[in-house]
């Protein structure tokens, strides 16, 4: 997969924003979407935590995008 290659996550939940964290930390941009606007609020926290944890940078969460709707025609 090319490093420019865009990501869409549905769902981000337990599995959904560790994936989204995985793809984003290889350089990836990534688009999380899910239909609970309150998980969807807690994706970069959760993800800076992870990381902060694991002892990486925490810029990966720059290359992370929240969206409130599913479009996943660009990815």
């Amino acid at each position: 997969m090319p490093a420019q290659a865009r990501i869409a996550v549905v769902g981000a939940g337990l599995m959904g924003h560790g994936i989204a964290q995985v793809f984003a930390t290889h350089g990836h941009g990534v688009d999380v979407y899910d239909p609970d606007g309150a998980v969807l609020a807690q994706v970069h926290d959760r993800i800076r935590g992870n990381l902060r944890g694991l002892g990486e940078p925490e810029s990966a969460v720059n290359r992370i995008d929240l969206c409130d709707r599913l479009a996943v025609a660009g990815a």
